[in-house]
C-alpha cells in the first residue's frame, strides 16, 4: 500500500494543476501522477471541493444534503412535502375509517408527515394505511387524536 498523498506534496500538486489547466482530463491526470481521480478533482476543481466541502458539514451536522437542483415546477423547492398539503390521495380499495382519516387530514390543510411525527410514529407507518397495511387501533386512536378526532364505537342505526 502506497502512502497517502496529502496537498501539502507539491510535487503532484503544482503538476497536476498545470495538466488541468492545460485542458486535460482529472481521470487522465490522476493516472498519470498515480493519483485518485478525487484528489485530482479537489485539487484542481474549486467548485468540486466546495460542494464536497458543503457536503462533509451537512452529514457532520445531521442534516441531509441536498446540492442537487430541485423540481421548482412540481413544488419539491418548497420543502417537498408541502406539495401534497391537503392533496393525499385516497386509493379506491382504502378501509372507510382510514378514507375518512384521509379526508379530515386533507380538511385541515396538514400532511401525514406531521401528523405521524406529533403522534410518535413513522411518516411510512401511516402513510401505508392508504394501500398495504391495516392500522392498529391504538396506533389509529392516536394518530386521530392529533388531528382533535376520536374513535367512537356506536350500535347500527336499523
Amino acid at each position: 500500500m502506497k502512502p497517502a498523498i496529502g496537498r501539502q506534496d507539491n510535487k503532484w500538486f503544482g503538476e497536476a494543476r498545470a495538466l488541468f489547466a492545460a485542458g486535460t482530463p482529472a481521470f487522465e491526470i490522476a493516472r498519470q501522477l498515480d493519483v485518485s481521480t478525487h484528489r485530482v478533482r479537489m485539487a484542481c476543481e474549486p467548485a468540486f471541493a466546495a460542494q464536497h466541502r458543503a457536503r462533509g458539514v451537512a452529514r457532520r451536522l445531521g442534516e441531509v444534503a441536498n446540492l442537487k437542483r430541485s423540481r421548482v415546477k412540481s413544488g419539491w423547492a418548497c420543502g417537498g412535502e408541502a406539495r401534497w398539503r391537503g392533496r393525499v390521495p385516497v386509493p379506491a380499495h382504502t378501509h372507510p375509517l382510514v378514507r375518512q382519516f384521509i379526508h379530515h387530514l386533507n380538511d385541515q390543510q396538514t400532511t401525514i408527515g406531521e401528523v405521524a411525527e406529533r403522534a410518535g410514529y413513522r411518516k411510512g407507518t401511516v402513510s401505508s394505511w392508504r394501500y398495504t397495511q391495516m392500522p392498529r387501533l391504538d396506533n389509529f386512536a392516536n394518530v386521530l387524536e392529533v388531528l382533535g378526532l376520536e374513535l367512537v364505537i356506536r350500535e347500527i342505526r336499523a
